[in-house]
């Protein structure tokens, strides 16, 4: 594997990685097994296997302690108590409920960052503490189970000073969350998203089981959708600086998901972000407490909804 990261895509190597975690993984399972069993003993062959021995009542051949069924001296594990019950049921990975302190740590793949409510998470959120003193990070980020949260990554944003690069980015499982990302050369997929706006350019994006997400992006390839609805394309907001040299083909999407020659009903065509950019980043700058519609991020101001709606508002007389 490390001789395939010179030619291989970040997003590729990452999925080569979780494989590999998912066969060590099971691997330790499967020694945990079989080291908790009951070691066996032979001695009841041994004792029952004279013949010429007085005939032994059936009752004193019972089996020893030492050969009872290793479910009888395993505990069972304990039921976890740390399953979000805000996540769909389908997940299968035990998280920390929300409204309580966030996980953030650091793999061999990037950062993590999930487990939030209302939150405003900018650059130095993927800092470790022994990176205190950095005041740049180049990595690969994970999102996970956010609700209602503002992911401001462009540059200068920070209220730290800090900067990120991010080379790939990950988001699974985020309810009307908006993600800023900025520029990524790498890849980006979006896993179980609903109600959301994303701003970012990026070499790659694969959306899957997604629901009512603004896309607002400048892509190098086609996007590509799977089993998504609502879906919406348009540029990168004008009002950000746009280090791209290359032609968008946001709008040149792929859905697998749609049947037949005709165009997809599960996409259509934005226009220009820049009002809902905007809105977003004065969102950045204020407490979520004071977010309108009672500290929520959606549904966005009628002007600004109009605007991602691609409708153009009718000229007063």
């Amino acid at each position: 594997m490390e001789r395939a990261t010179e030619f291989l895509p970040a997003y590729d190597q990452k999925l080569c990685n979780q494989q590999m975690d998912a066969l060590e993984s099971g691997l330790e399972a499967l020694r945990a097994r079989v080291n908790s069993r009951g070691k066996f003993s032979f001695k009841k062959k041994a004792s029952s296997a004279p013949s010429t021995a007085a005939p032994t009542p059936t009752t004193s051949v019972s089996a020893p302690a030492s050969v009872s069924p290793s479910t009888s001296t395993t505990p069972a594990p304990p039921e976890s108590e740390d399953i979000n019950p805000n996540v769909r049921a389908k997940s299968t990975t035990p998280e920390r409920p929300l409204d309580t302190e966030p996980w953030s740590n650091a793999t061999r793949h990037g950062r993590q960052f999930g487990n939030l409510r209302n939150a405003i998470i900018s650059a130095s959120s993927f800092f470790r503490p022994e990176e205190a003193d950095k005041e740049s990070l180049r990595v690969e980020i994970t999102l996970s189970s956010l609700r209602n949260s503002l992911i401001n990554l462009l540059p200068g944003a920070d209220p730290q000073g800090k900067d990120i690069e991010v080379t790939a980015l990950y988001a699974r499982d985020l309810e009307t969350c908006v993600i800023l990302a900025g520029n990524i050369p790498g890849s980006v997929r979006l896993e179980k998203v609903t109600q959301a706006v994303l701003v970012v350019g990026c070499h790659q994006l694969r959306m899957e089981n997604c629901e009512n997400v603004s896309v607002y992006s400048a892509i190098k390839t086609a996007p590509a959708i799977e089993k998504s609805t609502l879906i919406g394309f348009g540029p990168y907001p004008n009002i950000l600086s746009c280090p791209f040299p290359y032609e968008s083909m946001a709008h040149q999407v792929q859905d697998f998901s749609s049947v037949g020659t005709g165009p997809s009903p599960n996409w259509k065509a934005l226009d220009d972000g820049s009002s809902t950019a905007k809105h977003f980043i004065r969102l950045f700058n204020t407490d979520p407490a004071d977010w309108p519609n009672d500290g929520k991020l959606f549904p966005l101001p009628a002007e600004v909804e109009a605007e991602e709606l691609g409708i153009t508002p009718e000229s007063e007389a």
